[in-house]
């Protein structure tokens, strides 16, 4: 299943933004497989859908793109960067984060989807936190 993340997600009451400009989401896109989240990280978006979609069994994926996880725990690290991703009841918790004070946590429940999409750049100068109600 190959899905854009964050789907139709707006601020909803209680949501919380750091910054006063106006700014704009990138698009993510990610593929799920049996045992993982994975961030679609590829420059030709249209064809690299169809050679996934087509594809027997998906392929091997680098360690920095997964988002997510179906069991056990999982820890990376790229440089500065820090990624935990771990799993809290029917919640998938992916947090990355930067000695800058740069990070992104993205929120998974089992049978809802996407519920949590956060990211900041470095001492609160900009950031967003969208959350699913419901």
């Amino acid at each position: 299943m190959i899905s854009r993340c964050p789907p139709n997600f707006a601020a909803p009451n209680g949501a919380t933004r750091f910054s006063k400009k106006k700014f704009r989401l990138a698009h993510e896109w990610s593929q799920r497989t049996d045992d993982q989240i994975v961030l679609l990280n590829e420059e030709n978006l249209p064809d690299a859908i169809k050679r996934l979609s087509a594809a027997e069994k998906p392929p091997e994926f680098e360690p920095g793109d997964i988002y997510g996880i179906a069991s056990g725990k999982f820890d990376h690290e790229d440089a500065l960067w820090k990624t935990t991703i771990r799993l809290k009841g029917d919640l998938c918790v992916y947090e990355a984060s930067h000695p800058s004070g740069h990070f992104k946590k993205v929120v998974w429940k089992k049978g809802v989807g996407l519920v949590e999409y956060a990211s900041g750049y470095g001492a609160m100068k900009d950031g967003f936190r969208l959350k699913r109600e419901k």
